[in-house]
């Protein structure tokens, strides 16, 4: 079952076995099944980024055999980008043109920002080539990935940030990367007014001190006033020694009365 977003309801969790006994048991990534339509299962984050990593890297594989058996290239017109991502690592993507590419650094960053980094992406490097260079790249720094968290990443090893920083931005590029830089400005302005305007307010009461050199003000009397405590003599409508036997009363505590 699901709800209006789309997201699973009814405690579905990860059903990767992680011994003979045992399933992961973790929360769904992003609250929905993963896989192709017909073949959707419940996985966590980790063993989600763990099918992709392996599905994408077979899925090239066999593409690239394929087309050096029949004597094809792949270079697919595009560029191929390497970006710092918000958490630290690096991830090594393509666009097929210069709006997507601004496109999607700005989709990632917001990405991240939904996970709780307010910081966007940071552009390293775009190199020529389209797909197939991307697939070049990721075979090359196979032993860097980073298959803990869903998405193509990276860690930021210095061999990977030399490679990178070798090609740089193009000037023919540069636009781009302010182009993304002002818009991730406004959206993230957007953003913060947005959580300004609809953050639950968190107002103390604090007593009021009043001003410098102002007079105390008379504290206002209450509703209801209170009763006037009664003298002992007088509690129960009559003497406290009411209760007393009669001789006593009559001879006291400490020896008979005087009369006056």
């Amino acid at each position: 079952m699901t709800n209006d977003d789309g997201r699973l309801v009814g405690g579905f969790t990860c059903v990767v076995p992680i011994s003979p006994t045992e399933l992961c048991g973790g929360e769904l990534y992003r609250g929905r099944l993963y896989g192709p339509p017909k073949a959707k299962v419940p996985l966590c984050e980790r063993h989600a980024a763990i099918t992709y990593a392996h599905n994408t890297t077979t899925y090239r594989s066999m593409l690239a055999k394929e087309a050096e058996r029949a004597g094809l290239t792949l270079d697919l017109p595009g560029w191929t980008y390497i970006i710092w991502l918000p958490n630290g690592r690096i991830k090594i993507g393509t666009s097929s043109s210069d709006e997507n590419l601004v496109g999607r650094w700005i989709n990632i960053s917001r990405d991240y920002r939904r996970r709780g980094f307010f910081d966007g992406i940071r552009p390293i490097a775009i190199i020529p080539g389209g797909a197939a260079e991307e697939d070049r790249l990721h075979r090359r720094f196979r032993d860097f990935r980073v298959e803990d968290e869903y998405g193509e990443q990276f860690r930021a090893e210095p061999e990977l940030i030399a490679y990178a920083e070798m090609y740089g931005i193009p000037e023919d590029k540069t636009h781009l990367v302010a182009e993304f830089e002002e818009a991730w400005a406004r959206s993230d302005a957007r953003n913060r007014k947005r959580l300004v305007v609809h953050a639950p307010a968190m107002r103390r009461r604090v007593p009021h001190q009043g001003r410098k050199n102002e007079e105390p003000t008379t504290p206002r009397p209450s509703k209801k006033p209170k009763k006037p405590i009664a003298p002992p003599d007088s509690v129960n409508g009559g003497s406290m020694t009411d209760d007393l036997p009669r001789e006593t009363q009559e001879t006291g505590e400490h020896g008979p009365r005087s009369s006056v």
